[in-house]
């Protein structure tokens, strides 16, 4: 935060759009303190707005890497459509589900990492979550589109180095009896770990029929 204050007070004018929230009134002053000080230290006009969207700025910026460590999504390349998608999305129940539904790329190293290795890293899982699960999916991306093998797992184990990261690794993937098709359901939803029981995905026919 030190840093973005810094730059602030380095930064050269910008054209700014009007904005509106409710602020109680503690912070209503905090603001106009903070915009009288920024006025006096960097010689120019830095109106109350300016200081709300130096705030979100800050705020967004933050939350944006926190999402990418803890959640492998790179959310500044996600789209609104596919975000509106992925809020829309429902999922098991945590006291439900035993399987976890994982993507990976239709390629030849994808491939051999699955049915050569029969493992598969760095995944981002809770503890609480990786206690629960005994089945591992995988959904292949285009051109396949569609989830089509699964396996028990056999052992986890900590990627060193990183947080909530895992190397799962699992018997010989098993293919389901038919492909669960994308269908009406966006890609972006499954950019994430995604929870489900054994008994849906093997009567799933899309992607929606294994959230219930």
């Amino acid at each position: 935060m030190k840093s973005h204050v810094a730059k602030i007070l380095k930064a050269p004018v910008k054209v700014r759009r009007m904005m509106s929230v409710s602020l109680d009134g503690e912070q209503m002053e905090l603001v106009e303190k903070l915009s009288l000080f920024f006025s006096r230290e960097t010689s120019r006009a830095f109106s109350k707005n300016q200081v709300i969207e130096e705030a979100v700025r800050a705020f967004t910026d933050e939350s944006a890497t926190y999402i990418s460590e803890q959640y492998d999504m790179d959310i500044r390349s996600v789209t609104l459509t596919e975000m509106r998608e992925y809020k829309r999305v429902t999922n098991v129940g945590i006291a439900a589900f035993d399987t976890v539904l994982l993507s990976a790329k239709d390629n030849a190293g994808a491939k051999t990492r699955l049915f050569s290795e029969r493992a598969w890293y760095p995944v981002h899982l809770d503890r609480e979550k990786l206690e629960k699960i005994r089945y591992v999916a995988f959904y292949t991306g285009a051109p396949t589109s569609a989830v089509t093998h699964y396996a028990p797992i056999t052992m986890y184990e900590p990627v060193t180095g990183q947080k909530n990261r895992f190397k799962l690794c699992f018997e010989e993937l098993e293919e389901l009896p038919h492909p669960i098709e994308l269908g009406n359901y966006s890609a972006a939803g499954l950019r994430r770990p995604r929870y489900t029981t054994l008994s849906l995905l093997l009567e799933a026919k899309t992607i929606e029929d294994l959230f219930g």
